[in-house]
């Protein structure tokens, strides 16, 4: 084949674009597969294994509310230490203002 053919540039724009295709497919999977593991973790309640550094810390009792955080403080801890969320679930609005 020769270049001025132009099916040199047609395998290398076709290769281009399948190779884009199945990326583009790859994301989509890992989005859907992303979603069915959240949508499942709200139906079942279940918010996955603590964190690592919450299960070496002694004396850790109070997880955080917080789905994305779940982190372990301290007794009679107010807030979370890692995310700052309150840890009684009350919001505080108006002492603040």
């Amino acid at each position: 084949m020769c270049l001025a053919d132009g099916g040199i540039v047609f395998v290398w724009v076709a290769g281009v674009l399948l190779i884009g295709l199945v990326g583009f497919f790859v994301v989509i999977l890992g989005l859907a597969a992303r979603f069915i593991r959240r949508l499942f973790s709200m139906i079942l309640g279940h918010h996955g294994p603590p964190s690592q550094d919450a299960v070496s810390r002694p004396g850790a009792q109070s997880p955080c509310r917080n789905l994305r955080c779940g982190y372990l403080n301290p007794a009679g801890a107010r807030y979370c230490a890692r995310c700052g969320s309150r840890l009684d679930g009350v919001a505080d609005v108006n002492s603040y203002g």
